[in-house]
């Protein structure tokens, strides 16, 4: 028996009514958060803190690791060669040399997690819908790059010209023969380009395309973070070095080895199957794999446009009168009140502020202008403000502090030890919900709402402390977790006395208090006690509220372990998943193949034209003397410039066949081969591309 999982309850409107600038989650974004959040949690209490949970840090170890794929693969392009032979050989001689096979397997084991990265913090920003607004540009550029990424995973792969990409051959063959007419002569070039020296132009094209795809990442991955002030390109110096320590040691315990090379003569073997990069090679079905990659690109269309399409969607309904949030509210600078300080601009996460010289007479010589295609409206500017002079929307400057004196005003007729809890909209979905819908305060506690914990100024803290409240707590997102970004760094640093507006120094040590952690996390942290430090006479313990602030605090060696120890175990996941065997023909069947690159010329014999015209000329394949292929020539395929090829792959039973290839041409007749030939399990053979063919063909006939 199934159950459903309940929904979030509703929130009292009545209660918080006053709140006009809450911009809630959408319903969607919700539950993605909540199984977001389920698998989080264990990280935490294994690393022991939230400062150090990986999935955090999703978008600067991306950016490492596609450093990492971009110079390990500079490497090896300088011993890389081109042609069916020269590719695979250079890889094999890479493989073979002590730096050579760690460099290629970083590569590879860098290009996965890469992508697994890329994905986690996509998903990341898709619930904490980060695609809103102005931030549609590194929403939309992150999906292209997205996709970049993986086809230059599949491309990679290509290149080595072993058996899996003789199964990529077959996965592109069946897409172009469900997409386009050129499925046979692909087919065609492949098995004759294999006999002679021209096959090179086709390894170089695929080079070109796998280094132009990730070229054209690096470009998109750059106009991702156009519009991010500060834009943190690596992560911190104990990821960048626990990720090159996993790989390195990865690619040495791992190495990635050689595979058959391809064969046009043989069906390929079991191979070690990639699924983050040829998931798709096991669907053998035409119909199933063109619909895969149709699939592909229409779902990759459709998330790339997502926030255009959720604008359009945002409308107001008529009879409830609730709208659909489809962006966020932006600033406005009350001018009278600004005074020219530059904390907005500065701390602004967006870069939508700019200090100008101010025209008005007034005594300040700058004045805030807002850039509204730049604004998220997260508020991160309004807690910087200690003078009223910005707005979110519509509402009044001084909205925040009436929702406050409201809250206390009412807290305080309720209970002895009140209190006043601040959070963000992230918290607001989860565990804090059942603390704004009872209509009464629960465990001595009222909630405010506000966009970002950035949004708070100080001087509001201090005034709930002055009016009476036993404490004022803010509980935001953990380190490097805030969907504004520096939102919750902003308010740690302002709280601790290290960033403009500060706490004033007279409240440094009253109990105002700051806990960051992770959405479902509320209750726990609403209950948090404050550090502790010994008091000056040696007597006990007395709460270091300051220091209880803190964003950050120190780790251990046995947190860095535990992280790292989840980063090798999540590497060596990888690195097995990627070694899945995958046998596409465990039958190991025998077929024969007709491969004839110009069927009005078969190695001299000219055919009648006029026979081709007429319908009655074609080409007959017999196994023991049963005919197993017939095809009629088609005038309008054949007598051309360029005429079509002739391509057809039957499956025969094993053991000695005699095999025998005729062109009928009017009355004549020629054999092009006529053999017993013992076929072997997995054996393919090539008529039309054999030397065998050469000899059987007698010259033409003068008449």
């Amino acid at each position: 028996m199934t159950t459903s999982m309940p929904s979030p309850p509703p929130i009292n409107e009545d209660k918080i009514s006053h709140d006009a600038w809450r911009m809630p989650q959408s319903r969607w974004a919700y539950w993605l958060e909540r199984s977001a959040l389920f698998f989080e949690k264990p990280i935490n209490q294994l690393t022991g803190t939230n400062q150090l949970n990986p999935l955090y840090h999703t978008g600067t170890i991306a950016s490492f690791l596609l450093m990492v794929v971009g110079v390990t693969g500079v490497y090896l392009f300088m011993f890389f060669q081109y042609g069916f032979d020269a590719s695979y050989g250079a890889a094999f001689r890479i493989e073979e040399h002590s730096m050579g096979f760690v460099m290629r397997a970083v590569h590879n084991y860098a290009s996965g997690a890469l992508v697994i990265t890329t994905l986690l913090h996509a998903y990341r920003m898709l619930f904490m819908e980060s695609f809103r607004g102005p931030r549609w540009l590194a929403w939309s550029t992150g999906m292209v790059m997205t996709g970049f990424l993986w086809i230059a995973g599949v491309t990679g792969y290509w290149l080595i010209w072993d058996e899996r990409a003789q199964l990529l051959n077959q996965s592109f063959i069946r897409f172009l023969d469900l997409a386009t007419p050129w499925s046979d002569k692909f087919q065609v070039y492949l098995v004759t380009a294999a006999r002679n020296d021209t096959n090179w132009p086709f390894l170089m094209a695929l080079f070109v395309v796998h280094v132009i795809l990730f070229v054209t990442t690096a470009v998109f991955f750059y106009i991702h973070l156009l519009r991010i002030k500060r834009a943190q390109w690596l992560p911190n110096e104990y990821w960048t070095m626990g990720m090159g320590m996993v790989l390195l040691i990865g690619a040495i315990l791992f190495p990635l080895g050689m595979l058959a090379q391809a064969d046009p003569n043989l069906f390929a073997g079991t191979v070690r199957l990639d699924p983050i990069f040829l998931f798709f090679l096991p669907v053998t079905n035409a119909s199933a794999n063109f619909a895969i990659w149709m699939g592909l690109l229409v779902g990759g269309i459709i998330f790339t446009v997502l926030p255009s399409w959720l604008k359009k969607r945002g409308q107001i309904n008529a009879e409830t009168g609730e709208r659909t949030v489809c962006k966020p509210d932006t600033i406005s600078i009350v001018d009278e009140n600004c005074t020219g300080c530059t904390l907005c601009a500065e701390d602004c996460p967006y870069g939508a502020l700019e200090m100008v010289e101010r025209e008005d007479g007034a005594r300040q010589k700058l004045l805030a202008v807002v850039e509204s295609d730049l604004c998220v409206g997260c508020g991160i500017c309004i807690g910087s403000c200690n003078f009223n002079a910005i707005k979110l929307g519509d509402n009044p400057t001084d909205l925040l502090w009436q929702v406050v004196d409201k809250r206390i005003e009412s807290i305080k007729l309720q209970s002895p030890t009140p209190r006043i809890a601040f959070i963000c909209e992230r918290h607001a979905a989860h565990e804090a919900v059942e603390y704004m819908t009872t209509g009464t305060c629960k465990d001595h506690t009222e909630v405010v709402v506000v966009p970002c914990a950035g949004a708070i100024p100080p001087a509001l803290l201090t005034r709930g402390i002055d009016a009476g409240m036993s404490e004022m707590r803010v509980i935001g997102c953990p380190s490097h977790d805030c969907m504004n970004r520096e939102g919750n760094i902003w308010m740690a640093e302002r709280l601790t006395r290290h960033r403009q507006p500060r706490l004033r120094g007279k409240y440094a040590d009253t109990p105002i208090t700051a806990v960051w952690t992770a959405p479902n996390e509320f209750i726990t942290a609403l209950n948090q006690k404050p550090t502790t430090m010994l008091s000056p006479d040696g007597s006990g313990d007395l709460p270091n509220y300051i220091s209880s602030r803190r964003l950050n605090f120190p780790t251990t060696r046995r947190n860095y372990g535990a992280a790292f120890a989840l980063l090798a175990i999540v590497m060596v996941m990888q690195i097995l998943f990627a070694r899945m065997p995958y046998n596409a023909y465990p039958e190991q069947p025998t077929a024969v193949q007709v491969v004839i690159s110009d069927p009005t010329q078969p190695y001299g014999y000219y055919l009648d034209k006029a026979a081709i015209a007429s319908g009655n000329t074609m080409i007959s394949l017999s196994v023991d003397g049963e005919t197993v292929f017939e095809q009629v020539y088609d005038e309008t395929a054949v007598l051309t410039d360029n005429p079509a090829p002739i391509h057809s792959q039957i499956e025969v039973e094993q053991g000695e066949r005699a095999i025998q290839l005729v062109v009928v041409n009017g009355d004549d007749s020629i054999t092009l081969f006529d053999k017993s030939v013992m076929m072997e399990p997995r054996d393919i053979l090539n008529l039309g591309a054999t030397r065998d063919l050469r000899i059987a063909i007698p010259a033409p006939q003068e008449k």
